[in-house]
């Protein structure tokens, strides 16, 4: 998955397995399923959150917006590792919602809404559920729950 042992030049270290990128996708995929299982496991949700967005940030989607559109699908369609770090992604969102916290809510629709500007998501996929959604109330509402998750005395339904 791109992850170079520390002390070794990026040039001398060849990444390739001897079966091929599939099969070290495969393996990509199965060895972060089971760090992320594992880390969910331990009850220690700042971790599984480090985790979570180390990930997310695999996926090649989030942060480098240096290079021009083009450039930046081209790296996305042509690696299997980033294509298998979304799914990754999304599939342990699915599965743990309720522990990949709000920056990992952040992070999903950050490569969500990624993959739709890249043109590699329909917009006929992305449709509200709620029209008063994103009206000025609404947000408001949203603004004052998120503030009375931050306190530490208010009591929670």
């Amino acid at each position: 998955w791109g992850m170079i042992p520390t002390g070794v030049d990026n040039g001398d270290f060849d990444i390739q397995d001897q079966n091929g990128t599939l099969q070290g996708a495969r393996f990509g995929i199965d060895l972060a399923n089971e760090i992320l299982s594992g880390a969910s496991s331990l009850g220690r949700q700042d971790i599984f959150q480090d985790l979570f967005i180390n990930v997310c940030y695999m996926s090649g989607l989030l942060g480098n917006y240096n290079m021009s559109t083009e450039e930046r699908t081209y790296c996305f369609v042509d690696s299997l590792e980033r294509q298998s770090a979304l799914i990754v992604a999304i599939n342990t969102a699915v599965e743990n919602g309720d522990i990949i916290g709000l920056d990992g809510w952040k992070y999903i629709w950050g490569m969500i809404f990624e993959l739709r500007d890249l043109q590699l998501l329909s917009g006929k996929n992305l449709k509200e559920s709620d029209p008063d959604l994103l009206t000025g109330e609404a947000r408001i509402e949203f603004s004052r729950r998120l503030m009375q998750l931050d306190e530490p005395d208010v009591i929670h339904d």
